[in-house]
């Protein structure tokens, strides 16, 4: 049993041989561009996406792209040099010629003043500080010697005794005895980091001595002296230590970088 092959073939197909020559080449055309726009397009998407998306990928083309460009269009002058001395002709006459004098315009008198900055000594007056009583009246002392000394000299040994300085500026003076024990045990009950380095806990310190000297009433310093290891240096260290309240406060650096054990 034979087939008729224009059976077998798609209604489209068949209808192919009716269509005429030139509208089937346009058909062609058609269909092939439409082929080349959709593989361009996949390509700027797959190609595209990840560009714009990594930043690094985005930084590297936009680097190429400027590149290229300056490489074709050109985007670099020439640089020009001079050393100095080379050029030993004389000053070419054409740049040769003299600065005109321009007046300025001048301000009223009375602008001058109000446009000139205030005295800032005069506007702001100086912060007062509060000095110690001790020097406070170590000066008052001092300058009442200098008014002592214009008058005869018969005045002279009172005002020197005004003079001298109250025995708290003066250098302390370190002791041991019965009162400087007990405040040495303030110190070592207040304050337990203190005390396992007075025993010799910490193995890079090693306790050396200790003294109290009085500074005002019921004021003392407590100085106690170790000796760092390895190096064997010595490390004074002063606290503040008030007797009847029983505060202890570290004076210098050395009592305040104490380490903590």
């Amino acid at each position: 049993m034979s087939v008729d092959p224009k059976e077998t073939l798609r209604p489209e197909d068949q209808a192919w041989p009716m269509i005429p020559e030139v509208t089937r080449e346009r058909m062609h055309f058609y269909r092939v561009r439409h082929r080349v726009y959709t593989g361009l397009l996949i390509f700027v998407v797959v190609a595209g996406v990840p560009v714009i998306g990594v930043p690094l990928l985005r930084h590297r083309l936009g680097d190429r792209v400027q590149i290229l460009r300056l490489a074709i269009v050109g985007g670099y002058s020439r640089m020009v040099t001079a050393k100095v001395g080379e050029n030993n002709g004389a000053f070419p006459a054409e740049y040769d010629h003299a600065v005109p004098h321009r007046n300025y315009p001048q301000l009223p008198a009375y602008m001058n003043s109000i446009l000139s900055p205030p005295d800032v000594s005069q506007a702001i007056p100086p912060r007062s500080i509060k000095k110690p009583k001790a020097v406070a009246e170590a000066r008052a002392a001092v300058e009442t010697t200098e008014k002592q000394t214009e008058q005869p000299t018969e005045q002279q040994p009172q005002a020197a005794q005004q003079a001298e300085v109250p025995a708290q500026d003066a250098e302390p003076v370190y002791r041991q005895g019965r009162i400087e024990q007990e405040i040495y045990d303030v110190l070592l009950k207040s304050d337990a980091n203190v005390a396992n380095l007075a025993q010799d806990k910490n193995p890079s310190f090693r306790f050396k001595s200790w003294d109290v000297a009085k500074r005002e009433e019921d004021l003392y310093w407590v100085r106690i002296i170790f000796t760092q290891m390895p190096a064997k240096t010595d490390l004074e260290c002063i606290w503040q230590v008030q007797l009847m309240s029983k505060q202890v406060m570290p004076l210098n650096f050395n009592a305040r970088s104490l380490p903590r054990s």
